[in-house]
């Protein structure tokens, strides 16, 4: 039998003391990780799937509020700023082009047998929790990491709160609505879904096609944020 492991919404989970740098604690977190896969392979259950549906909800994540393409655009050029803030500056320029494609919230149903949610950026494990409420499925998992743009998918609480997550995230608040409606939609949905594929969505007005578009397709308006 095949198997898949993935993280699911693990943008402020951590191995914590399992996972301090010492060799020794990482054989103790590996042995762990690998015991949990055998039990639960032991209690797994086969279920028949009658049919299956991938649909999705295009989403328009809104962008970090000191986000000013103006500011940021020397910074990955300037050979004596550190690489990593030069990547990130490069990033940031790159989702604020971007600004105007939609990014896909996906979901793989298993008629009502499973729900496989996929999300962009790295989600907080808050949206994991939701989706699973949310399903009608008899069960649900969530995928995390679809993109890099996004950074973090914190939630609205947490710019408040501080911490290393909020300041490497390149989406606003209003993030956690945008991507908690997208889960019900999907979670919830009833028939087939949306007629358009995967490869076409809708932009601001147009449809946007991943072949013409493809990694060099930007959007012709740019909009700067302070």
């Amino acid at each position: 039998m095949a198997h898949i492991f993935f993280n699911g919404c693990a943008g402020n989970v951590t191995a914590g003391k399992n996972n301090d740098g010492s060799h020794k604690n990482r054989q103790i977190f590996t042995q762990r990780i690998y015991d949990a896969i055998v039990r639960a392979e032991s209690v797994s259950e086969s279920i028949a799937v009658t049919g299956f549906s991938w649909q999705f909800e295009p989403v328009y994540l809104p962008l970090g509020e000191d986000m000013n393409e103006p500011d940021m655009f020397a910074i990955p050029r300037n050979e004596s700023i550190d690489p990593k803030d030069r990547i990130k500056a490069a990033i940031e320029i790159a989702v604020i082009r971007r600004q105007d494609i939609p990014i896909p919230v996906c979901c793989l149903r298993l008629r009502d047998a499973a729900h496989i949610l996929h999300l962009p950026g790295e989600a907080f494990s808050e949206n994991q929790l939701f989706a699973q409420e949310q399903s009608s499925a008899a069960w649900a998992a969530v995928l995390s990491y679809g993109a890099c743009g996004p950074g973090y998918i914190c939630m609205a609480s947490s710019y408040a709160e501080g911490g290393f997550e909020p300041t490497d995230s390149f989406v606003s608040t209003g993030v956690e609505n945008v991507i908690r409606e997208a889960i019900s939609k999907l979670v919830k949905r009833r028939g087939s879904g949306p007629t358009h594929s995967v490869l076409q969505m809708p932009i601001r007005g147009q449809m946007y096609s991943a072949r013409t578009h493809g990694l060099r397709g930007r959007p012709e308006k740019r909009r700067s944020r302070r």
